[in-house]
């Protein structure tokens, strides 16, 4: 349970921070939303960022359990 909260409460706070900058209902109607918005504001980075290191990490250690769990070639 309080994994659950501790992530939840995590996710809430990093949400209200990303939406505390510039770019988000203060400039020309529905720009400020847009998915051009997301992509080009460097503090929308942080998350790519993130995304590309856990999908990398979990494939690096997929790939090393793979290979560890794979017989050995005996070349005998």
């Amino acid at each position: 349970m309080a994994r659950i909260l501790s992530a939840t409460l995590l996710s809430i706070a990093s949400a209200t921070l990303v939406m505390a900058h510039e770019g988000h209902g203060h400039s020309a109607a529905g720009q400020g939303n847009s998915l051009w918005h997301y992509v080009t504001e460097p503090q929308h980075a942080w998350a790519y960022v993130a995304v590309i290191v856990v999908a990398t990490a979990a494939m690096l250690f997929r790939w090393s359990q793979r290979n560890a769990n794979s017989p050995a070639d005996d070349l005998s």
